[in-house]
């Protein structure tokens, strides 16, 4: 409410519902890190005292960063995960700001990089324009956060999708992993790579890792049904796709592929249904024209 903050984190049994603990923190938003410290340092060593018993909880370091530059920050990763070309522009400005609000903020770089990386990948911006400036902005979060997957995974991405390097996208992507396991689009990039690879049962398995260290993540959810897809198995991947839009019914990219996967399937009206609402949602983008063109106009080879 306004500038006030209240947090309330409660520890309940599930085997039976009992109440463990609890504890209330009110602050201010302005100092909204120390707030996350201390209530996950906190929460963690509560954990730890009742459900492991003995040792001390390792302490949580926050970044110190100008919370609206935080705040910019998150916003740009909200409009980024929508893919529309609008959210997408909208976070590239985010990420700008944040950049230029806290040029020390490394994930500040690295979501200015996904922003330009993605756009390139859908032909929001030419790729000759989007993927050389992402890596620019990926290196510049890696100058100041050595250790930074996100910053690999998508240095592995431009690897990937503009310069076709196959065994460097692989390096990046797999160190991103290394550094930290528990990032999903490390994972779901490299599921990506694998798919192009062919490399189908485990680009499975780490697509299927993206989704359970994210579940709610629509790119990683629809992402799951294109791999589907590209491994000929069309009726999964349209399964896929529908539970994806179960989250959001508006998420363009799940309209365009599955799309695509009843027209292989030979559900040529469906098709027509979904990739029309693709090319609407995504205000006409290149990429599901021409999919809708060519379900509607489908070539033949003379016998």
């Amino acid at each position: 409410m306004g500038d006030d903050l209240r947090i309330t984190a409660q520890l309940i049994g599930v085997a039976n519902g009992y109440h463990l603990w609890s504890e209330t923190y009110d602050r201010t938003a302005s100092d909204i890190f120390a707030i996350q410290r201390e209530s996950a340092n906190a929460i963690t060593g509560t954990l730890r005292r009742r459900l492991v018993a003995g040792g001390d909880t390792a302490r949580l370091t926050l970044p110190t960063v100008d919370v609206d530059a935080y705040n910019l920050y998150l916003q740009g990763r909200y409009r980024w995960h929508r893919r529309t070309a609008d959210d997408l522009a909208a976070a590239n400005e985010f990420f700008r700001q944040a950049v230029e609000r806290a040029p020390g903020y490394a994930p500040a770089h690295v979501g200015l990089a996904d922003a330009l990386a993605v756009r390139g990948f859908y032909d929001y911006l030419p790729p000759r324009e989007a993927f050389p400036a992402a890596r620019r902005a990926a290196e510049q979060a890696l100058a100041i956060d050595p250790t930074s997957a996100a910053a690999h995974a998508t240095l592995g991405y431009v690897a990937l999708y503009y310069d076709w390097d196959w065994p460097e996208a692989e390096a990046e992507f797999r160190r991103s992993i290394a550094l930290d396991p528990s990032y999903s689009t490390g994972h779901q990039w490299y599921a990506n790579f694998l798919t192009a690879r062919g490399r189908f049962a485990e680009a499975e398995a780490e697509m299927r890792l993206a989704t359970e260290v994210d579940p709610l993540s629509l790119i990683a959810n629809a992402a799951l049904g294109w791999l589907l897809l590209h491994s000929a198995r069309y009726d999964d991947a349209i399964a896929q796709f529908r539970r994806t839009l179960t989250l959001d019914p508006d998420f363009q990219p799940a309209h365009l592929w599955m799309g695509i996967a009843q027209r292989m399937r030979g559900d040529t009206t469906g098709a027509l249904a979904s990739l029309r609402r693709a090319v609407d949602l995504s205000r006409g983008s290149a990429i599901t024209v021409a999919a809708l063109t060519a379900t509607q106009r489908p070539t033949t080879i003379p016998s």
